[in-house]
Formats: C-alpha cells, sequence, structure tokens
C-alpha cells in the first residue's frame, strides 16, 4: 500500500490507492503526485493537517506562504540530501525558516489553522 523509502529515495510511486490509505488511517487530505490544485483556484489546504504535493513551479517559500498569515501555520518539507525536515511559518521570526524553496512535484505537510487556498502560477 505505500511506498517504501531507503536511503531518502522513493523506490516506487506513490498510486491513488497509496493516498487513500493515508486519508483513511490519518483523516488527511492528500493530492496525488504532481499535484491536483487547479491554476485557476490555486492549492486548497484544509484545516488541520494536509499532506499534499507543490503542483506550481519552484518557488520562494516567502513569496508563495506568506498571504494569508492567520489561516496558514507552518509547512514542513522533507530535505532527503541532508535527512532533515525543513519548516516555514508565516508567523515564525526569519531565522527560524528553513524551508526556502516549494519544489513542483514535492510533497509537504501543510498544517492550518482553517480552510485556505494558496495561488500559484502554473
Amino acid at each position: 500500500m505505500f511506498g517504501t523509502y531507503s536511503g531518502g529515495q522513493l523506490k516506487r510511486t506513490l498510486t491513488a490507492d497509496d493516498l487513500a490509505g493515508v486519508q483513511a488511517i490519518y483523516g488527511l487530505k492528500a493530492t496525488p503526485p504532481g499535484g491536483s490544485g487547479d491554476p485557476a483556484s490555486g492549492l486548497e489546504v484544509a484545516a488541520g493537517a494536509n499532506l499534499l504535493t507543490w503542483p506550481g513551479p519552484n518557488v520562494s517559500a516567502v513569496v508563495a506562504l506568506s498571504a494569508d498569515k492567520e489561516a496558514l501555520r507552518i509547512v514542513y518539507g522533507w530535505e532527503a540530501s541532508t535527512e532533515t525536515w525543513t519548516q516555514f511559518g508565516p508567523m515564525l521570526p526569519g531565522y527560524a525558516n528553513t524551508l526556502s524553496t516549494l519544489r513542483q512535484g514535492s510533497a509537504y505537510w501543510f498544517i492550518a489553522n482553517k480552510a485556505l487556498v494558496i495561488p500559484f502560477s502554473p
């Protein structure tokens, strides 16, 4: 059901079944690899924890995530090359934000206080 990892590398592509399993077990909203955000509306983030794939082009986290500071609490990303978590919170001081770029097709944990839509350019 779930992809396996070795040395920080995904060994098989996640499928809709994998994402449905995550959603069923953890009650999370998930998008398939490559994203399912609509360029007309942006990336939809529900209140709570959301495992989402960034569907837009590579973009600065500051540019992409600073619009709705009250709704978005924090975003976490896994940096495979250093095997560390990075983070960006619009209300965090700059030195605490270690996630600098959202990369197209990469998965991130979006933690939101309330639902929001994050706009992006296709």
